[in-house]
């Protein structure tokens, strides 16, 4: 009987001790909060774009360039955002006075000179001429008329205009940015409620690097936005001693059939006229030679009747 009563009791004991590591291992052997381990990452998830953010900067980078932008609702009227840059190199008499009216037009426009450069060339005779580079901001609006304004204060050499649209960039930035910030709310509201020192100091390494990156979208937005309001003019001065003008280059020539046509009957109505011009020139320029020789032709003519009759 005691034999029996042992052996139930040792069967007892080794089915409570199977029973109690099976539950561990179903636990995962996780340590419970409070007895001074960290919790596991993978039981409580950051809600980050990629489970391998490791907080560094560079890093960060790399991830974004990886992630889908997912379906977020924007406007059906998206304001469209055009950069516009324009190059205008200007030959003049006056440095001085051409660089005040740039400055009247500008500010008239409502934009500024965002910088200059002058330089000073002496020539041989002792005369100095100035040239300047300058960056000027204006208004997109008053674009083309800033443009036409400044043509117009001397000799072009130089005028190119370009357009970049930057809407689709402009939009994918908004959309990182509201992920980005979604996360940031996400993971501060972890912080918050963690007990945990290293979660704390993990869950603020994970939202500094967040607040970089959103703050990094933020000022490329507004950089894009402040291009887009404001056109760019690189406009380049340079003062000479006399201004060359160079006739702009004829088109090509029309070969056509009717132009050839057009063109064989106007060199025969200018041939023409040409032919009439000589002739009444001739003309004209004999008129005094044919009076001289008439009046003693003339008169010899009367002397030789007045003989013959006699005869």
């Amino acid at each position: 009987m005691i034999k029996i009563t042992a052996i139930s009791i040792l069967l007892f004991i080794l089915v409570a001790c199977g029973s109690g590591s099976d539950e561990s291992a179903a636990m995962g052997g996780a340590p419970m909060a409070g007895g001074g381990d960290v919790l596991h990452v993978e039981e409580a998830p950051i809600p980050l774009a990629d489970s391998a953010w490791s907080g560094a900067y560079g890093v960060a980078e790399n991830i974004e360039s990886s992630w889908e932008t997912p379906d977020i609702h924007l406007p059906t009227a998206v304001e469209r955002r055009v950069i516009r840059n324009s190059e205008i190199a200007l030959e003049t008499l006056d440095f001085g006075d051409t660089v005040s009216r740039v400055e009247r037009i500008v500010e008239m426009s409502g934009g500024f000179v965002e910088s200059s450069a002058h330089r000073s060339m002496t020539t041989r005779d002792g005369e100095i001429f100035w040239s300047g580079d300058y960056v000027i901001r204006t208004p997109v609006a008053r674009f083309d008329e800033v443009n036409g304004e400044i043509a117009e204060l001397g000799s072009v050499v130089h005028f190119t205009t370009a357009s970049e649209d930057v809407t689709m960039m402009f939009l994918d930035l908004q959309s990182r940015l509201h992920i980005r910030e979604e996360e940031e709310r996400r993971v501060e509201a972890m912080r918050d409620a963690a007990t945990d020192l290293r979660d704390l100091l993990t869950l603020e390494r994970e939202l500094s690097d967040l607040r970089v990156v959103v703050d990094r979208y933020r000022r490329r937005m507004t950089e894009i936005d402040q291009l887009a309001s404001f056109s760019t003019i690189r406009l380049t001065i340079i003062e000479v001693e006399e201004i060359i003008y160079i006739p702009a280059p004829l088109p090509p020539p029309d070969d056509s059939f009717g132009t050839r046509l057009a063109n064989a009957f106007r060199a025969s109505a200018n041939f023409g006229a040409m032919l009439f011009e000589v002739v009444a020139i001739l003309v004209v320029s004999l008129i005094i030679p044919l009076s001289v020789l008439a009046i003693p032709s003339f008169g010899g003519y009367l002397i030789y009747k007045k003989v013959r009759r006699k005869a």
